[in-house]
């Protein structure tokens, strides 16, 4: 019976280890130096921030958009 839980733990940790690594962990965002945001069109400022799950206005301008994403480094 011991020897069943321990493969009963072994298990479950590894199935919690393949969801944490499947579903989640902490996503950073992996964003172009500021002076290649500088040089993307606002159009794309805003693909990039749809892209990294990052909420930005499309009707603001592109100065705002590039500290939007500045912020979520």
């Amino acid at each position: 019976m011991t020897e069943f839980l321990s493969y009963l733990v072994v298990f479950v940790s590894v199935g919690a280890l393949v969801y944490w690594f499947m579903m989640g962990g902490e996503e950073v965002a992996v964003l172009p130096s500021s002076d290649d945001l500088k040089k993307l069109k606002k159009a794309e400022l805003v693909e990039l921030a749809k892209a990294n799950n990052i909420f930005v206005d499309p009707k603001s301008t592109k100065t705002v958009l590039i500290k939007e994403l500045e912020t979520h480094r």
